[in-house]
C-alpha cells in the first residue's frame, strides 16, 4: 500500500486506497480524492491466530485495541 501511495504522488496513476494511508496526503493536498460521492463497500479483517481456545488475555486485549482503531479511522 506504501508503494501505491507513493506511485501515486509521484503521478504514476490512480490508486484505491484506505484512508489511514492516504489521510495526511490527502490533508496537505499532495493527493486529491477524484470520486468523492463513491465509496467502496466496507470489508472484514481477520485475524488468525493457531489455536482456538485459551486465548492470552494479552493477545484478546491486542485485538479488541486494533478494533477499536480501526472503527475511529473509519469515523474520520
Amino acid at each position: 500500500m506504501i508503494a501505491l501511495r507513493i506511485a501515486a504522488i509521484e503521478g504514476v496513476g490512480i490508486v484505491q486506497l484506505p484512508n489511514m494511508i492516504v489521510k495526511d496526503a490527502l490533508k496537505s493536498g499532495v493527493l486529491i480524492e477524484l470520486l468523492p460521492q463513491w465509496s467502496p463497500k466496507s470489508g472484514c479483517i481477520h485475524v488468525v491466530c493457531p489455536f482456538r481456545r485459551g486465548l492470552m488475555p494479552s493477545v484478546r486485549a491486542l485485538i479488541d485495541y486494533l478494533a477499536k482503531r480501526m472503527a475511529e479511522m473509519d469515523a474520520s
